[in-house]
């Protein structure tokens, strides 16, 4: 990155190309980036140099929103703060067990996911709360006895590893955290009131 920035500040070719296109172009367009990098690496006759587009573009593959603000190069979006709306659930990353996908069926544009689960995570499962299966916040649509149900929509199943996932496989399962709080506070005062 400090190569790249070096060369925009003095260098008249890279001005000249700049002049045509933002830096997130030149990254995106593989003969420009290799133009800009090579055009300093021989002006400055070094044997080697880093094309700024191997560390920008995994950014937007992962997701990850950015822009740039002069001055600073690429910033990346903050993360969603908590005092405002939330949508979805907290998710820690933490597991509290492996379930196991019992119906996996294709419902018209939409899919069905069956999973059975242990009663440590099925204690905090509830019709139309959230749970997260390998870490993708998603909504119960039905609560059985050892197990529970996700419809899968459309959008959720091309954007995450879900489509992956076979019948019969195992799933890492994380119940809503606020459940848990709950849990303890009513337990605890149960505790105090005896």
């Amino acid at each position: 990155m400090w190569f790249m920035r070096q060369a925009g500040r003095y260098m008249s070719e890279y001005r000249e190309v700049r002049k045509h296109h933002s830096l997130v172009e030149i990254c995106k367009k593989p003969k420009l980036a290799a133009e800009v990098t090579i055009t300093a690496a021989e002006a400055l006759d070094v044997d080697a140099a880093i094309i700024f587009a191997d560390l920008l573009l995994p950014l937007e593959v992962m997701g990850l929103p950015f822009h740039f603000s002069a001055g600073e190069g690429p910033v990346i979006e903050r993360p969603l703060r908590t005092d405002g709306s939330l949508g979805g659930h907290f998710v820690t990353g933490h597991i509290d067990g492996i379930g196991k996908i019992i119906r996996w069926e294709r419902m018209g544009h939409d899919h069905m996911l069956d999973i059975s689960a242990t009663r440590d995570v099925m204690r905090y499962v509830v019709f139309k709360g959230s749970i997260a299966v390998d870490g993708i916040s998603l909504t119960v649509a039905a609560v059985q006895k050892s197990g529970f149900r996700i419809w899968i929509i459309p959008h959720t199943y091309e954007v995450t590893a879900l489509r992956q996932r076979k019948l019969g496989g195992a799933v890492n399962l994380e119940a809503d955290l606020i459940g848990k709080y709950v849990e303890k506070f009513v337990t605890n005062r149960r505790r105090e009131k005896r």
